[in-house]
């Protein structure tokens, strides 16, 4: 009985890591919006293009080892979006792009 039951708990663990990992990677293959604001940026001729996107890029953990970026993703802005009362998130307003925020 136990040993069934800890069959199931493996798998279980097993199929939410593979789940999450799918997840994150479908998120890394969408385009990146450090690359649309920096078009962005230069379309209007600002001047200090260079430190927005380093502002940009340390609040979304883009600096960060993919690693990194995973084990944050998996343990701060999963449950921030899980808990987020309004579950739409198109926008980089959704707390799923917040710097590790909670809602």
């Amino acid at each position: 009985m136990i040993r069934t039951i800890a069959k199931r708990l493996t798998r279980a663990a097993t199929t939410m890591v593979g789940v999450s990992l799918i997840a994150f990677a479908i998120r890394l293959a969408s385009d990146d919006p450090v690359e649309k604001m920096i078009a962005e940026c230069e379309s209007h001729g600002e001047s200090n293009c260079a430190a927005q996107i380093e502002i940009i890029q340390v609040a979304h953990r883009l600096e960060k080892p993919i690693w990194q970026q995973y084990v944050l993703w998996v343990a701060v802005d999963v449950p921030t979006l899980i808990g987020h009362q309004n579950r739409s998130c198109l926008s980089f307003e959704c707390p799923l792009f917040a710097a590790g925020e909670a809602a």
